[in-house]
């Protein structure tokens, strides 16, 4: 589970600033803030799967391939992930390396991943 003070809230955010990475299964949107720690957010809508078991599983995959790859030490930035609707056809493994190679996209992450 992610602690607290990594957790991107999404209410009260303020909304323009971010630098958009797609791929074909995430979005990842990423914005500098002046925070010494980086902040991460996961959205997966029902579009992705009705049930919200497999919503739930889908996002814990995405919290804990970031928590351990130690995504969020690279210091000053929010992150916001947002699945797509083809996502529920991945398995858990599947959506790692997604996740790899969406991430390697980008210049500032490629050292964590």
């Amino acid at each position: 589970m992610l602690a607290k003070k990594f957790r991107l809230p999404l209410q009260g955010a303020p909304a323009g600033g971010f630098r958009t990475i797609r791929g074909d299964f995430f979005v990842l949107k990423k914005r500098k803030s002046d925070l010494p720690l980086s902040r991460l957010a996961v959205l997966a809508g029902k579009k992705i799967d009705k049930r919200s078991a497999r919503r739930n599983k889908i996002k814990r995959t995405i919290v804990n391939f970031c928590e351990k790859k130690k995504i969020n030490l690279a210091p000053g930035f929010d992150f916001l992930i947002i699945g797509q609707p083809k996502l529920s056809f991945l398995t858990e493994e599947e959506i790692r390396q997604e996740l790899k190679k969406i991430f390697s996209d980008d210049p500032d992450l490629k050292k964590y991943v």
